[in-house]
């Protein structure tokens, strides 16, 4: 990493965020055959944004003859192939879904036969699902022949429809030693997708076929020679997230009696220690740890008393994300026993270092010294990466306009005594840049680019950096991260995908990271579509790429941190969000949650 990091806004040229919001450019206004030579023309345009923006309007016109232009060009994508299909992948299956479009979202997939089409094999099988029976997934659940992916997208699909009676066919299709697979890899994906499709079918608990589907996933996921060590771990996550549960266990006789309804009894921890990854209060249920931080230029802000004040506490976090619109108070939510696998084992690191609680030092950082947001997360970074377990792997991402891993942390490394003093010792030596027009307390890495930050996380393993489908590379799936602990101060403002192009003429630009308007002016820098709002398409690509991986993602909000998208995201992922604002009326604030909230999580024992 550089120590005087990149400054690369160009003053006037950024797209401000305020003219991607209207929506206005973006709903068909005229017959179709004017809608047709808009849509010819942007998409030959060089930013994906405006790509985008013509893939949504065209497919808002409801056309069948939309629907086939749209496929036509998924099969001959432009620059960014990959993002050009899952993005067309996404707006047709929300555009296109009704039952007239059934068969030609069918014969639209069956082309493509390779686990990175998994995406648009889910969401036309979503399509299918919601006006038919689900004849199709089950027939492809139901054969070995087809793409161990798009068999996991199948039972996707039939969660996302929420029928019980679907669900619980699909998942007996799915396990049954007929159809099960005998790999390792593909078992476990199988197995978890079950237990995620059965979430689906939340507000049917209690229902026979539900129990019967239920019973049919812990068989499944406690035959453990037959699976990955991961798997028992995600579907844990599931379950709590599934009965409403405050911990996270990872045994068969707690399912069960989570499925009947009873309390699961804990195993005695007497003997036993072990620990957990935490950061800035928010504790993690995984082993392979990667921490996504924002280092824009906005981290440079001063923290004010009442954030360093909420800084100080050890918590509470506010538990599992929210869904969308929910009013409820999340539930705090806890760590696995995936911790205490390796507890009597001796720890070779020094006294006062990993498998420490940072928490327990909380008091004793120089408060003093800590003056502004990237100060308070340098400090509290370099606890939790002294706080972690010897038997963890780890790495740092940093993102501004672009993601970085530190350099100490190319990939996924073990966080053994001196890997974790090499990347604390780069990170403490961090240093911003000179002031700016714009900014007043110096620069960092510049704007704040969310996607490229999360999809470097799932990128990552511990040999090598996934270089494109990271939602269905097995590297990352059995090297990958498990955890995320993302850090942030604003909104998205920047992703991979920036081009110069002429100013269309609803576009407003300006700086993002200040939020100040500039002269429009002929040629502008677009970024690309992860930064629209309301953040359809950043949060949507975030569920493609944890479909299948099943990541726990948690997220800690500091100052402008829009808490609601921090929620988002980390329901996608059943982490858990923070919020450091210091404002307790904030949307999304910590919050008590309820029976107590601010609990740690128990620690389940294996079976």
């Amino acid at each position: 990493m550089n120590i005087a990091f990149r400054f690369m806004w160009i003053t006037g040229l950024i797209v401000a965020l305020s003219g991607l919001a209207t929506g206005q450019a973006i709903d068909p206004t005229g017959k179709f055959e004017e809608e047709q030579q808009i849509y010819e023309a942007m998409v030959k345009r060089p930013p994906l944004f405006l790509r985008t923006r013509a893939f949504e309007r065209f497919a808002r016109t409801k056309d069948a003859r939309a629907l086939d232009a749209l496929i036509k060009r998924y099969e001959k994508p432009g620059e960014f192939p990959d993002h050009e299909q899952y993005l067309i992948a996404g707006i047709c299956a929300d555009n296109f879904n009704g039952a007239d479009f059934v068969d030609t979202m069918n014969k639209w997939s069956s082309k493509y036969k390779d686990a990175p089409h998994a995406w648009l094999w889910y969401n036309t099988l979503r399509v299918n699902t919601k006006h038919r029976d689900p004849a199709l997934a089950l027939e492809i659940l139901s054969t070995k022949k087809h793409d161990i992916f798009f068999r996991a997208a199948a039972l996707e699909a039939l969660g996302s429809l929420g029928d019980v009676d679907a669900i619980s066919q699909g998942i007996t299709a799915a396990l049954s030693p007929a159809n099960a697979p005998r790999d390792k890899d593909d078992r476990s994906l199988l197995v978890e997708s079950a237990a995620s499709a059965l979430r689906g079918a939340k507000n049917s608990r209690g229902d026979s076929k539900f129990l019967a589907a239920g019973e049919l996933v812990i068989a499944a996921a406690t035959e453990e020679k037959t699976l990955l060590p991961r798997t028992t771990l995600a579907v844990g996550r599931i379950f709590a997230d599934l009965f409403d549960s405050e911990k996270i266990f990872t045994n068969a006789s707690a399912w069960r009696a989570m499925l009947q309804g009873a309390a699961p009894k804990e195993e005695s921890e007497e003997g036993r220690k072990g620990t957990s990854a935490r950061f800035i209060g928010v504790e993690g249920s995984g082993t392979h740890i990667v921490f996504v931080c924002d280092a824009s230029d906005s981290m440079l802000i001063p923290l004010t008393k009442e954030e360093k004040e909420e800084l100080k506490k050890k918590g509470p976090t506010t538990g599992k994300g929210r869904d969308e619109d929910s009013n409820q108070s999340p539930v705090s939510h806890a760590w696995a026993d995936a911790f205490f696998a390796n507890a009597n084992k001796k720890d070779d690191k020094k006294e006062g270092e990993g498998g420490n609680d940072p928490d327990d030092d909380i008091a004793k950082l120089p408060w003093d010294k800590i003056n502004n947001r990237f100060e308070a997360l340098r400090e509290f970074l370099k606890l939790a990466l002294k706080g972690l377990d010897k038997d963890m792997d780890f790495a740092v991402v940093l993102f501004g306009d672009k993601a970085e891993t530190l350099k100490t942390t190319p990939k996924l490394i073990p966080a053994t005594t001196k890997n974790i003093d090499a990347a604390v010792d780069e990170v403490m030596k961090m240093k911003p840049g000179p002031k700016a027009p714009n900014r007043p307390h110096g620069t960092l890495m510049g704007t704040t680019n969310v996607h490229g930050a999360l999809m470097l996380a799932f990128q990552l393993t511990r040999n090598k950096t996934i270089p494109a489908c990271e939602h269905v590379d097995k590297t990352g799936y059995n090297d990958g991260a498990d955890t995320i602990f993302l850090l942030s101060d604003g909104e998205p403002t920047s992703d991979n995908y920036p081009q110069l192009d002429k100013r269309e003429p609803d576009i407003q630009v300006g700086d993002p990271e200040a939020k100040t308007a500039g002269p429009n002016q002929e040629q502008v820098i677009y970024n690309g579509p992860y930064v629209w709002q309301p953040w359809t398409y950043l949060l949507r690509d975030i569920h493609r790429m944890n479909m299948f991986r099943k990541l726990e993602i948690n997220c800690i909000g500091i100052g402008e941190a829009n808490i609601n998208l921090l929620n988002r995201i980390a329901r996608l992922g059943l982490g858990s969000v923070r919020n450091i604002s210091g404002d307790a009326t904030a949307p999304g604030a910590n919050n008590p949650g309820g029976k107590g909230g601010g609990k740690k999580g128990g620690k389940g024992g294996k079976k």
